[in-house]
């Protein structure tokens, strides 16, 4: 399995005019602030995912793992996350050919996120399709890591 598993850095609060926290989030998000253009595409994200999205969503959703709520197709900051569970801080990200760790603007990406407090987790689809549920293991893993802090 291939997977970038990082502490997340403790710097994370943003506040703000308009901003508004829910139970479980760390961080205060003004959703009307978001670029119009990122919020439509996440909505068509959400509606034409990839069969290994949709596998590891049907896992996740409605608390499915460990109790934890997941958002799917999240836009944080200028990015657009697969699943984000905000308790958690833990970005996971289900990889096929688009997300290049080599890649310079991929890594500022993770560095950003990463920036903002959360962990970020990388599985390939192939680990999705043929090992889901060491996938979900191991996302189960890093809530008992954070724990333990």
């Amino acid at each position: 399995m291939s997977m970038t598993l990082q502490a997340p850095s403790p710097s994370w609060e943003r506040e703000g005019p308009g901003a508004q926290r829910r139970e479980g989030e760390g961080a205060a998000v003004n959703r009307s602030e978001l670029p119009a253009t990122l919020t439509r595409r996440a909505r068509r994200l959400r509606r034409e995912q990839t069969h290994c999205e949709a596998i590891l969503w049907s896992r996740l959703r409605r608390r499915g793992l460990a109790s934890r709520k997941f958002h799917r197709q999240f836009v944080l900051g200028n990015y657009i996350v697969d699943f984000v569970c905000f308790e958690e801080r833990l970005i996971v990200e289900v990889d096929g050919g688009q997300h290049n760790a080599a890649d310079p603007a991929e890594a500022a990406r993770t560095c950003w996120l990463e920036s903002q407090g959360f962990r970020v987790l990388r599985f390939w689809n192939t680990d999705v399709e043929q090992a889901l549920e060491g996938v979900l293991e191991t996302i189960q893993a890093t809530f008992i890591m954070r724990g333990e802090r």
